[in-house]
Order: C-alpha cells, then structure tokens, then sequence
C-alpha cells in the first residue's frame, strides 16, 4: 500500500522471490581499453615509451564502441575501474558504469560525471596503476635503457616518486610564500610528467599496484613507508596469504584485490593457493574478487566469489568482495556496492543466489535504465539441485561412482540419443554410462545413489583450452 501511494507512477516488477543485489562492483579491468576482438588497433592497454608512464590516462583511450560493456553489465557488473597496464608506473585510471549513454559519450559513462556525483570537496576521486616484477620487467627486455632486474626497478621508481617529492617541496614553498603576501615571482610549479605522483603523495590519488610474490609486495611497501604514500590496494596478489601479518602491520587498511582461481601461467602466479581469500579474510584483511578483464571474462565476476566461497571464504565476504567491499576499495561506497536509500539505483536480479553454479541475472539496471529484462516467472527459482548433488555424489567423505539420475528430458550427447519426450534414466557405475532409457531398473541394486533432477539435460563433460595452459 505504501509503495502504491508513494509511486503510483512508476513501473512494478514482480520480482516473484528473486534475490534482488546491487549491481556488481569490478575493481580491476582493461574494458574498453582493450576491446573485444583483441586487434592491435584497438589495444591501448601498454604505453610502451617507457617503463614510467605516469602521465597517461585511459579516459583517453576509452571505446566506448566496445561490445564487452554490454556483455560485462549482462553478467551483473554494473561498474568496473579501468586501469592501465604492464608499466612500473602505468598511469590513470577511471571508474566507468557498464552502460553506453544515449550521448555515446565517454565522460557521461564515469561514475562521477556530473558535478553532483562528486565529494565535498569538488574533486573526482582518482586511481593510478603500479606493477612490480614480471610485467615492467619483460615488456622493456630489447632496450638497452631499461631495468633488466628488480634492482633497477627498484631504482626507477625511487627516482620518480623523489623527483615528485622535490615538485611538492617547490608547490608548497610556493603557496606558503603567496599566504604571507609575497608576491610570486614565476607561475605555480607544475609538471604534467608527475602531476599525478604529487598527489599521490598529498593523499588525493588511490594507488592500485599489480604485485603477486612477497618480497615484491614488501619492496613496494618499503618504498611507501620511504616516501610517506599508502598503497591502497595490491592488486593479484596471489602470494599475499603467505605474509597476512606484514599486511595487517600497516598503518593503514590495505585492500588485497585478487583471483579465485586464475593461477599457474607465469613463474610469479606458481605458488597460489585456492585457499588464499579464506586465509586473508582470517586474518581481517580486506578481499575484493576481480577478473582483470579481458585476461577472464569480466561477466563472470560472480564465478570467482563462487569459486572463493567453495573453498572457504563466508558467503557474506565472497558477496561483499563483489560488491560493498569492492565499493569501499574504490572509495565510492557511498554510491554504489548497496542498495540503500539515495544510493545508485545499480540493481540485479538474479535466477538464484548469485553464488550459487549457474546463477545469471534476469534484469540489470543502472542508473535506474533497464540494460537487460528476461521474462521473471516462477520458472525461474532457485532449485537446490547443487546442493542435492554435492550431498549425492559423496559417501563418508568419499565420491560415490555409482549413481542413477532421473528425469532427463533431452540429451546432447553423440551416441546417446533420446528419441520421445518420456523422462530417462541415467545409470553411471565404474566410471560409464551403463544405460540410458526410459527405466534402468534392470541394472540398480542397492548400493546405487539416486538424484532427481526436473526438465533435465544431459551433456557431454566441457573442455577448456587456453595458450596459456594447453589442453
């Protein structure tokens, strides 16, 4: 009754028991940047002039034409924070929402866009990209000029953030002088090169640092400590769970934006551990889930909190590390990542709970404009059919090999054909297929489980292939 008094102008939705979520937060993307398909003509990822880069900017680069966006807000993503790649000190990045403007503008797609969207104080909330190891490391290996060892790096960057140091010194003398009424004598120091640098310095730039092995993470926080800046999230970090301590030490709340599962493709990603959310969230260290998009697919962003909760980390962390906490990562939790009143209306909702296998959203909205609407019906709730079958495929801790499935209704599978529309029985035992038909009672005994799926299908087993990891 409330709801008809107070908006009987506006639309109803019948969500039918739907979970209803806000819109997923990506704290790590190249969207747009890196468009899809990946031709060189439209990869702006790497500036490769040099291994220091701070002067470049991705709303620069941005295409806006890229099919991914649409693709990512499907999956329920609704913003993602485009950074830069690859350099020792890439750049700017920008949080974009998911959605293409009828102005097909760039700037009308950033988080804050309008004057009204901004913080007190009138300025954008801004992000810059750091690497450590590999990635500055290998892009540089044919010029003579560029570090070849972490040694070097290490160097590069102390010069850059001192020379960044020494232009804040210069700003700052400048304006002391100005407030004790003397009048200045040449303009206000400024350098495009390390504009951004100095405001890292002054604490009004959030700083992201791609860094998977420990004594990188604590190179770039000696570093940090050195030059008085805070690292406020360390990016992939698969090897953070081996230092929780280290990280909990700081004077500050690190934030630890990492992979669930994407591990094993170069000698830094060697020593994950599918385990790692949990083991941070143990040790009350901030988990955010990220794709890196394109190198997963940034629609999935849900699977990786699926990932992570199956193996350990709270279901309310896994759902946060998408949403609320990966919000507060962007400095922007008092926009998005909840549905709170006066918040963004970023809203999905979904088939299931959105970490349960298979769950898809049914409707995304951003911004309060519809991006995707699928028909809700009561189709269309949860089934606890995952549950069912992790409960039926173990005895005693142990996977059962032996097991009837009823209810099939088609199957895809060469060499299986179903020809009626009557439900099957699938009866699996040593390792194979035993029958496949209207009744397999003929072959059941005793020591047989029994799962009842609705409107089942049968399938053949997926099979992924990537360059990275081969077949």
């Amino acid at each position: 009754a409330y709801f008809q008094q107070s908006f009987n102008i506006a639309e109803v939705i019948d969500a039918q028991g739907h979970i209803v979520s806000p819109g997923l937060v990506e704290m790590h993307s190249h969207a747009g940047i890196c468009s899809q398909p990946e031709l060189k003509g439209v990869n702006d990822m790497f500036e490769l002039m040099s291994p220091v880069t701070p002067f470049t900017r991705v709303i620069d680069a941005f295409n806006i034409g890229d099919p991914a966006i649409q693709l990512i807000a499907k999956g329920g993503v609704t913003t993602s924070l485009v950074l830069p790649s690859a350099n020792l000190i890439s750049g700017e990045g920008y949080a974009f929402k998911m959605f293409v403007p009828p102005s097909s503008s760039v700037e009308d797609m950033l988080v804050q866009y309008h004057q009204a969207h901004l913080p007190n104080q009138g300025q954008r909330q801004r992000w810059m990209k750091m690497a450590c190891g590999e990635n500055p490391k290998k892009r540089y290996i044919s010029r003579p000029e560029a570090p070849k060892s972490r040694m070097g790096l290490g160097y590069l960057f102390r010069e850059y953030i001192h020379r960044a140091e020494l232009l804040r010194d210069e700003q700052d003398e400048w304006c002391d002088n100005v407030a004790r009424r003397h009048l200045p004598t040449k303009p206000f120091p400024y350098n495009v090169e390390l504009e951004i640098l100095v405001g890292l310095l002054r604490g009004q730039v959030q700083s992201n640092a791609h860094c998977y092995e420990t004594f990188d993470i604590e190179t770039l926080l000696r570093h940090a400590k050195e030059f008085g800046f805070q690292v406020d999230a360390l990016h992939h970090a698969l090897d953070a769970y081996k230092i929780p301590q280290i990280l909990k030490n700081l004077p500050w709340n690190i934030t630890v934006a990492t992979f669930a599962s994407l591990w094993g493709f170069k000698k830094e990603a060697f020593q994950a551990s599918l385990f790692s959310p949990a083991i941070l969230e143990k040790n009350d260290i901030n988990v955010v889930l990220t794709t890196d998009h394109p190198a997963l697919p940034g629609h999935t962003l849900n699977f990786q909190a699926q990932i992570a909760h199956n193996y350990g980390l709270s279901k309310e962390k896994a759902f946060s590390s998408i949403t609320g906490q990966a919000a507060r990562g962007l400095g922007l939790d008092d926009r998005i990542g909840f549905l709170r009143k006066g918040y963004d209306a970023d809203i999905v909702i979904w088939n299931k709970h959105p970490l349960e296998p298979g769950s898809t959203p049914l409707s995304v909205f951003i911004d309060g404009e519809t991006i995707m609407s699928l028909n809700i019906t009561e189709e269309f709730h949860e089934k606890k059919l995952g549950n069912r079958i992790k409960s039926n495929f173990t005895r005693n801790g142990e996977s059962s090999d032996q097991f009837i499935i009823t209810g099939i209704e088609k199957s895809f599978m060469k060499g299986i054909e179903k020809t009626d529309s009557d439900p099957y029985e699938l009866l699996v035992a040593d390792g194979h297929i035993k029958c496949l038909a209207k009744s397999c009672k003929n072959y059941t005994s005793s020591h047989y489980e029994l799962i009842s799926v609705e409107n089942g299908a049968l399938l053949p087993g997926l099979t992924a292939l990537t360059e990275s990891h081969g077949l």
